[in-house]
């Protein structure tokens, strides 16, 4: 083998938490808009991710049907096309990302305006569980102050 042979290196998968991934999906929702961050966080989801949404949770409480969990990819896209496409508007300010355990934690607020101009917001810590260097699962709870 000559020194200017080029050797393969075989690619290292993430097996824990993607903070950048997670951080990709955040700018992505800042450069355009929630569908798009929500196709970005999508490419390193599992097929079965499960997510329960602020957002799912601020429709339901207009009157849309009940979205408390989301199950799957295609679920979870259609729920926020449709909702966008129905006059729903996400507003997001993200505040810190961390990595604890298997989970990217990102601290921050959002703003769900409704086509009937109500508003509903909160501050928010968002939990993206990882295995096997995919999102399984997607939380959100309440928090207090920024």
């Amino acid at each position: 083998m000559d020194a200017h042979d080029k050797l393969a290196m075989p690619r290292k998968t993430a097996t824990g938490p993607d903070l950048p991934a997670v951080r990709r999906a955040y700018e992505a929702i800042d450069r355009a808009d929630v569908v798009a961050g929500i196709e970005e966080l999508l490419k390193v989801c599992h097929d079965d991710v499960e997510m329960r949404a602020y957002a799912a949770k601020a429709v339901a409480a207009a009157g849309l049907g009940g979205h408390e969990l989301l199950r799957g990819r295609e679920e979870i896209r259609a729920f926020f096309r449709d909702s966008a496409e129905s006059g729903f508007a996400v507003a997001i300010r993200t505040r810190d990302f961390a990595v604890e355990g298997d989970t990217v934690v990102v601290r921050g607020w959002i703003r769900v305006a409704r086509p009937d101009a109500s508003i509903a917001e909160t501050s928010v810590r968002w939990n993206y569980r990882f295995r096997d260097g995919l999102v399984e699962s997607i939380n959100w709870e309440q928090r207090a102050g920024n």
